[in-house]
């Protein structure tokens, strides 16, 4: 399956998460050319080139959950593994810090 889904449960303000997740969209944006937008509470991002080139996820901020949705392209399926377990600990990571 080339769609990831990764859920996870948190107690800090939507504002805050928002913050985060836009300093995570700019640093994706200045080293992956990845273009995005929040629209709402989902954050969309697009990969228009480079390794990554077609992969496209969300970030969506509930009251008490985060989801993060990442399709990747036919060129990173084999890696999804890889991708998946550091999608997760990243967010893990920063769901953390965010708690702190």
């Amino acid at each position: 399956m080339p769609t990831i889904r990764i859920q996870r449960a948190h107690a800090q303000s939507p504002h805050a998460l928002r913050r985060q997740a836009e300093a995570v969209a700019r640093r994706l944006e200045a080293r992956h050319a990845v273009r995005w937008s929040f629209v709402d509470n989902r954050l969309g991002l697009v990969a228009a080139s480079g390794v990554a080139s077609g992969a496209r996820g969300s970030v969506t901020i509930g009251e008490a959950d985060v989801t993060v949705e990442l399709h990747l392209p036919f060129g990173l399926r084999p890696m999804r593994g890889f991708v998946e377990r550091e999608l997760v600990r990243r967010l893990d990571e920063l769901l953390a810090s965010a708690a702190a």
